[in-house]
């Protein structure tokens, strides 16, 4: 039998969590006299494995009207503190027309909704079904749709009905977006009232996930129930449950099954993560508040993948320590602190910008990097020896001290543990901090493994009498198909395209971008960040790390000035050129590591210079990648999960 996951989590462990859930929800329900019966493939899992179906990654829950209300009222003061009840009334950017029974404390993101602040722990859905006839509820099931999509539009998941294959037709788009200038409740009044019928009607319907196969059925089933076996437990089913299963699944149900290729998780979670407190705690301390891509990147890279190999027997969590001089770097100012009239104007045509990008910084954070509950500063970092057996630093620059305002606790001064590792770390402009290294070398020294991520940087430690490995950057660890998990599957461009990535303006980089423009006929597309639009191009601006990813992968060519935009590029083979830095105390030295390590130096961008378009031997590239990946996850196995790493 297939071993089912979700994401990297065995697919049991999620589901001996659900039925948790479950005997919750049956518990208030026999309590208060609220009728339910399970149903869709947890009912057919009861029938015909006496248990979840192998694959299936979620519990299923129906209810009349009548006592779905009063479910929702007496958990109000009933529901046990593990659990939140997840609807409209309760969180108002709920996008759904039902409920939601979630596990607190655990994480469970479905694709599409990680844009939303909302409680996304792991769930079973409770479906309302509401009175209806003949003559009126189709009718009312397209009334409910129009609001429900006006509601959708406005939460922000607009691009699924305009730029998906299988989207609605033009005027449906038009009418969502026409009603979605009403405000949320009045949308959910709305829906709530199209779909409530007159007690005692004949039939039933699902007014929640209607289609247009959706039939009536008759309300006379929820008259009399049966006690049905799931999982070792009792709970109720419609006393004719085998014709609903019929009437679902077909008639032979109980002895045709998927296709063994088409069979798994039907939910699209794109991150999945379930405490086990016997497990051994592994911090990372690393720049996961800073709002950049590469900042939340390798840090959601490092930190996953030291979960996945650490198995049963560690689990990783990053440190949420917050440095003075990165929260300072990227926290949006108040108007009255620009003093200037320029940097005013410039303040009201980015600011909303801004927030919105911290926006979507902050709920990646949320949803996909696991972050420890307590928050540390330099007041209580020694306090973090205690909660954690293991501390990782890294990756990005933690030890450039121009960069932490010298916060030595990125070198753990005052923390005690029973190990001290570095991965990936890095410095910045190394001749300069070489010239100071006396402030940082006794407590380097004190690391029970070091790693770096420059060429440079290793070889100038070790020349010092350092012993240290040279590593990839995290987001080497995983490979392009672990990145589609979180990649986002919306298109913000349409047809072929250059992208253009930018730290700072660069006019070499600029010039040479439309070069490239001219000469392939591609149209340009600008990652805007922070900055104002540049002409000649289409202008992106608060594009989220998961629309960054899915930017990169459709891009036929990249340009860019950042590390971790060549880095992706790499990763997800798309053609890509660099430009370096001018500066004297520049950070040159992270990027001519990683073109000397892929063999890729033909992409840098010299003023003036030709433009190569030979075709990068990705075979080659990918191997390289592979190399490094191998002795690095090598320096993890023996410095972090089992003996010192003690090799170069």
């Amino acid at each position: 039998m297939n071993e089912y996951k979700v994401c990297d989590t065995p697919i049991r462990e999620v589901q001996d969590q659900l039925i948790l859930i479950l005997i919750e929800l049956d518990r208030i329900c026999r309590k208060h006299g609220i009728r339910y019966s399970i149903e869709g493939g947890t009912l057919l899992g009861a029938e015909k494995y006496g248990g979840f179906v192998p694959w299936d990654d979620d519990l299923d829950v129906v209810m009349p009207r009548d006592d779905y209300e009063k479910f929702c009222e007496v958990c109000k003061t009933e529901l046990d503190g593990k659990y939140f009840l997840q609807n409209s009334d309760t969180e108002e950017l709920f996008p759904l027309r039902y409920s939601k029974l979630r596990m607190n404390g655990t994480t469970y993101v479905q694709r599409n909704y990680d844009r939303l602040d909302i409680h996304q722990g792991l769930f079973v859905d409770i479906v309302p079904y509401d009175y209806a006839d003949k003559k009126t509820y189709r009718r009312k099931m397209n009334l409910c749709n129009l609001y429900n999509g006006a509601k959708t539009y406005k939460l922000g998941l607009k691009i699924q009905f305009s730029r998906q294959k299988n989207s609605a037709p033009w005027y449906k788009v038009f009418l969502y977006r026409l009603f979605s200038c009403l405000p949320l409740k009045t949308l959910n009044k709305k829906i709530l009232k199209h779909s409530k019928g007159r007690t005692g009607s004949e039939y039933m319907f699902n007014f929640c996930n209607p289609t247009r196969e959706s039939r009536l059925m008759p309300a006379a089933l929820f008259d009399e129930f049966c006690e049905l076996e799931f999982e070792g437990h009792s709970f109720k089913a419609i006393k004719d449950y085998r014709g609903w299963l019929t009437e679902s699944f077909g008639e032979n149900y109980m002895n045709e099954e998927p296709d063994e290729l088409t069979r798994g998780p039907s939910h699209a979670i794109t991150y999945c993560d379930i405490p086990r407190e016997e497990r051994e705690r592994i911090g990372i301390l690393t720049f996961h508040r800073a709002d950049n891509y590469g900042a939340v990147l390798q840090a959601y890279a490092l930190a996953r993948f030291l979960n996945e190999r650490g198995g049963d027997r560690f689990s990783a969590e990053i440190i949420d320590y917050k440095n003075d001089a990165i929260e300072e770097r990227h926290r949006i100012k108040p108007l009255r602190e620009y003093k200037k009239i320029t940097t005013k104007a410039k303040y009201f045509l980015l600011n909303k910008r801004r927030k919105i990008d911290h926006e979507n910084y902050r709920l990646f954070r949320k949803y996909y990097l696991p972050i420890s509950e307590v928050e540390y500063d330099k007041t209580n970092a020694s306090d973090m020896g205690g909660e954690y057996s293991r501390i990782v630093v890294g990756s990005d620059q933690v030890w450039n001290g121009l960069l932490t305002g010298d916060d030595r606790t990125y070198f753990l001064e005052s923390v005690e543990c029973e190990k001290k590792v570095s991965y990936a770390a890095s410095v910045g402009a190394e001749e300069l901090w070489f010239s100071s290294l006396d402030k940082y070398g006794e407590l380097i020294g004190k690391f029970d493994a070091i790693s770096v991520r420059e060429s440079s940087l290793c070889e100038g430690l070790r020349e010092r009498g350092y012993d240290v490995c040279r590593v990839c950057d995290p987001t080497f660890l995983f490979t392009a198909n672990d990145y589609k998990r979180i990649q986002a599957k919306r298109n913000l461009v349409s047809g072929k395209y250059i992208l253009v990535y930018m730290i700072a303006f660069e006019k070499d980089m600029f010039d040479f971008a439309k070069r490239l423009s001219r000469d392939t006929g591609l149209p340009l597309v600008y990652i805007s960040a922070g900055q104002l639009g540049r002409r000649g191009g289409k202008n992106l601006y608060s594009v989220a790390p998961q629309d960054f990813l899915k930017l990169i992968v459709d891009a036929e060519f990249v340009v860019t000035s950042s590390f971790h935009g060549l880095a992706l590029s790499a990763i997800y083979n798309t053609e890509a050129y660099y430009q370096l830095s001018k500066s004297d105390n520049n950070f040159n030295s992270r990027v001519l590591t990683l073109v000397e390590t892929l063999g890729i130096k033909n992409r840098e961008i010299a003023p003036g210079g030709e433009i190569d378009t030979t075709p990068t031997d990705w075979d080659e590239v990918n191997a390289r990648i592979e190399e490094i990946r191998e002795k690095s996850i090598k320096f993890i196995d023996e410095a972090i999960f089992g003996n010192l790493a003690r090799n170069g």
